[in-house]
């Protein structure tokens, strides 16, 4: 019967090398928490991007109400002025008539732009209620500041700034170092197993346990002993059927994280353009605007002093109720061109003042480009 009391220590020199395998799924694990929080992002950002277009679609709506009702005061207006003039022998029935279809069209349009609104209305509350027993849908309002900040950076400093920022890409990376360490791991199973082992402590030979453990603790002879086993497999299909799967894996997060990166330039460099276009769209549509409001303004004094037709007039107050709509209708895409860009750059949360990094990790420092 033998028996030892000491120490022990065995440390692979090849496979399994340091700590091995236990070690490296602790790695794995670490990483797979970084990835599930970078989905988590990309998630919550992609319902960011939907409740922000949702949310300016709703202002469009608030505030074409308002153009549309203001059209049919003015064209209730006519209609008044004109039965006025009938009355007193400057017109003829046939102006009141024609005031009276533009009230009806007016009132259509505003009808159509309430319903539109009704529409983003129920859209908001379909990506914030998660139950809903009403009868009815509420009426409540938002307003938003409609003023666009550009960056002042180059576009390639926004692709740098995306890079540190967008979850996706992030995600892309903690994926590459989550199979690296899977193939690190699979290129170690292949190798043969080399162990240094050593030994030091005292040690016991006889027949029974009793008289082992006697002679172990009167014994004062420190025993050491050092070696090294080699086995190796034969063949080792498996391990080298992994290591070829580990590699095809690394191979494919290469070619995603390229693929990302030129995804992510392409996005800031046409959400850059779309921004420049929705701004000279906007310039355009103001100066629409402006000059049908003054031609409108013109046209009804000209009314008032018997030079134009109440037709004319009507035609006008159509042309800057357009005019009006459309300049809105510029001002918010270019706030969503705005958003776009931000989310294209995996800063929209922070623009929009949200930190949804989880607490463990530490927050990025945000460059503020939007001066």
């Amino acid at each position: 019967m033998e028996s030892f009391a000491g120490i022990s220590l065995t440390q692979s020199l090849l496979k399994d090398y340091w700590f091995g395998a236990p070690a490296a799924q602790l790695k794995m694990a670490r990483v797979s928490v970084q990835i599930a929080n970078r989905t988590r992002e990309v998630e919550v950002v992609n319902k960011m991007i939907e409740f922000v277009n949702a949310y300016y679609d709703m202002v469009y709506g608030l505030e074409n109400v308002k153009v549309k009702t203001e059209a049919v005061n003015l064209a209730v207006r006519l209609r008044t002025e004109n039965e006025k003039r009938v009355s007193v022998g400057k017109m003829i029935a046939l102006d009141v008539t024609e005031a009276e279809v533009k009230v009806s069209e007016a009132r259509e349009e505003l009808i159509l732009a309430q319903d539109f609104l009704r529409e983003r209305r129920l859209k908001i509350l379909k990506l914030l209620v998660e139950r809903y027993e009403a009868g009815s849908i509420p009426e409540f309002s938002v307003s938003a500041s409609l003023g666009v900040k550009t960056p002042a950076e180059s576009p390639a400093e926004l692709v740098v700034e995306a890079l540190a920022h967008r979850p996706d890409y992030l995600m892309a990376i903690e994926q590459a170092k989550k199979d690296k360490i899977g193939f690190n791991v699979a290129r170690s199973a292949r190798l043969p197993q080399l162990d240094l082992k050593f030994s030091y402590g005292l040690g016991g030979l006889e027949s029974t346990p009793y008289k082992t453990y006697r002679q172990l603790i009167k014994d004062d002879q420190a025993q050491w002993s050092m070696g090294a086993v080699l086995s190796m497999p034969i063949g080792n299909v498996k391990a080298k059927a992994d290591q070829r799967i580990a590699k095809r894996k690394l191979d494919e997060d290469e070619l995603n994280t390229a693929e990302l990166h030129a995804s992510i330039s392409l996005d800031v460099s046409n959400a850059l353009e779309r921004l420049s276009m929705l701004q000279l769209r906007l310039e355009t549509a103001t100066t629409s605007r402006t000059l049908a409001t003054q031609g409108l303004d013109v046209e009804e004094n000209r009314l008032e002093a018997g030079q134009t037709t109440s037709f004319s007039v009507l035609d006008f107050q159509r042309k800057a109720s357009e005019a009006q709509t459309r300049e809105l209708a510029a001002r918010v895409d270019l706030k969503k061109a705005e958003a776009e860009l931000w989310a294209s750059m995996g800063m929209l949360p922070t623009m929009l003042g949200f930190d949804i990094n989880p607490p463990e990790a530490p927050a990025h420092q945000h460059k503020h480009f939007f001066r």
